[in-house]
């Protein structure tokens, strides 16, 4: 943390406090997709398969009357994309906490590339733990889909921040 001294006292830089809460945002979510790695094929799909259920009834409350075997085939038929749609969703907040990182760092024009590979290298590291985890493994497509939605969520930061200096 940079500081300044004012009247004999440290104070911090105005710049201490965005990035102070952008590395925690970014270090939080990187400890999230960590955790979900972690955990076994058994549980993420358990996980996957309650969060999709929540999300259909929110959405469709009418599919609160199927039968054990309409969920088991909806979900089913879905799941996959679910999934796809989670790791697209988990990197796209960490583009954007590694984004607002950077730009604190004090290169804001600038950020746009290096939050991008950093988060591109963070899920390729994911895939690897997930080479430890019971019944998990690498996938080069969950590469792509994190690196696409690190990028989306970096990108988004960059258009908002040169809006807002127009």
């Amino acid at each position: 943390m940079e500081i300044r001294r004012y009247r004999g006292r440290g104070v911090p830089s105005p710049r201490a406090l965005p990035l102070t809460l952008a590395t925690v945002l970014a270090l939080a979510i990187m400890v999230a997709i960590f955790w979900f790695s972690a955990q076994s094929a058994a549980v993420s799909s358990d996980l996957s398969a309650s969060f999709a259920r929540r999300l259909f009834l929110f959405f469709r409350p009418s599919l609160a009357s199927y039968t054990a075997e309409q969920w088991q085939a909806l979900l089913l038929a879905t799941g996959l994309y679910i999934r796809k749609a989670a790791h697209f969703t988990e990197f796209f907040a960490l583009g954007v906490s590694l984004r607002l990182w950077f730009a604190a760092l004090g290169e804001p024009r600038r950020a746009l590339l290096p939050a991008w590979l950093l988060a591109t290298l963070y899920a390729a590291t994911d895939e690897l733990h997930q080479m430890f985890v019971d019944g998990r493994g690498p996938a080069l497509l969950d590469v792509a889909i994190d690196s696409l939605g690190a990028l989306c969520g970096a990108a988004l930061v960059a258009l908002c921040i040169s809006r807002r200096k127009r």
